[in-house]
């Protein structure tokens, strides 16, 4: 009985502090920097996750056209396998190479992590990629930067890099 009888006279004084404090003082907040991020929540950019919805969509259709659609001219692609490949020409070579040979049936799965939005045109996309039903499952994280040009979303710099069995 006193416990209670303590938290209903700590509550009573809390709320008393509370009601003498102005109406107009300023709240405290966090200054903003790299070293100090503010923990608000951030949206996530529905155009930016259609891009990630586009990207499987072509892969899993084998459209190799589609898929180098969404990059930038001058991309660059640091493939699976460690191949550095720049340009659309060059990574739309790529896919079509690996549509006929091993990627031949298989399909992608994203999941798609953090975004870090750099500026209001840069951004910054983690996650995690599984590829089935080809010759061999392929599971791996991912790191794409993408711009947006002409109001659209594009991949600048995608890397790939697949998870490795830990030698025994």
């Amino acid at each position: 009985m006193k416990a209670v009888l303590g938290v209903l006279i700590a509550l009573q004084m809390a709320t008393s502090v509370l009601a003498q404090t102005p109406a107009g003082t300023p709240s405290v907040t966090p200054p903003r920097s790299p070293t100090y991020p503010t923990p608000v929540a951030q949206k996530s950019d529905p155009a930016l996750e259609q891009l990630a919805r586009t990207y499987e969509t072509a892969f899993n259709k084998g459209d190799a056209k589609a898929l180098t659609a969404l990059y930038a001219a001058d991309a660059l692609r640091l493939t699976p396998m460690g191949q550095l490949l720049t340009g659309r020409a060059a990574i739309e070579q790529d896919y079509l190479t690996n549509f006929a040979g091993p990627s031949k049936g298989t399909k992608l799965q994203l999941h798609p992590g953090k975004t870090q939005t750099v500026t209001a045109d840069v951004a910054l996309i983690e996650g995690t990629y599984e590829v089935t039903g080809g010759t061999a499952q392929v599971k791996g994280r991912y790191l794409n930067t993408v711009v947006k040009q002409a109001g659209q979303w594009r991949l600048v710099s995608v890397v790939a890099v697949p998870d490795q069995t830990p030698a025994r």
